[in-house]
This record gives structure tokens, C-alpha cells and sequence, in this order.
């Protein structure tokens, strides 16, 4: 091993500091696979529209212009604490769904 990589491999994978500023862990959303990256990309990029869209409909009423509720938005959505709150929900139906609940 040279100089650089021996240099790098202890500067930024086993840096204490870095590993818990960062939170670099190898178990989190890390993969050595090209279709698993792109299957996690596709599914982070749905994930995104998907609360995007929904948020846009609730908080303004419309959809790429296009007016599906009558009358103003709720404000909630438009604001960031919005995208908290519809996240949590849409975490929540997903796992109603599927039925995936944590064991205590």
C-alpha cells in the first residue's frame, strides 16, 4: 500500500472525528453494487417527487397548474415543517401497508 492511500484510509475512513461529524457509517446507504446504487438513487428520486407533488397539492392546490382543490391551500405545507409532517405520514402509510412495524 503506498503513501496516499495509506494516508487517505486513515484520514477518512477511520478518523474518529470524521466518522461521528459525518456519520459515516458502511452500514447506512452504502453499497458496492452499480444496480443497487441506481436502485436507491430511483427510489430516493421517487421518494422526493412524491413529496414534492403531494405537498404542492395540499399547500397550494394545484399541480403543474392545473387547480384540483377549490379555494386556498393550507399554509402548513407550503413551509418547511410541512415536509416533516407529510414525510412522517408517508412513512407512516408505507409501513401500514406493508405492515412492517419495530418490535420494542
Amino acid at each position: 500500500m503506498n503513501q496516499v492511500q495509506n494516508f487517505t484510509k486513515g484520514f477518512v475512513k477511520e478518523n474518529p472525528v470524521f466518522v461521528l461529524l459525518l456519520g459515516l457509517c458502511p452500514t447506512l446507504g452504502v453499497t458496492t453494487s452499480a444496480v443497487n446504487g441506481l436502485g436507491m438513487g430511483l427510489g430516493f428520486s421517487f421518494a422526493l417527487t412524491l413529496l414534492g407533488a403531494v405537498r404542492e397539492l395540499l399547500g397550494s392546490g394545484a399541480l403543474f397548474g392545473f387547480k384540483f382543490i377549490q379555494g386556498d391551500g393550507m399554509l402548513v405545507f407550503v413551509l418547511a415543517p410541512g415536509a416533516f409532517i407529510l414525510l412522517g405520514l408517508i412513512v407512516w402509510f408505507q409501513r401500514a401497508i406493508t405492515g412492517h412495524y419495530e418490535e420494542e
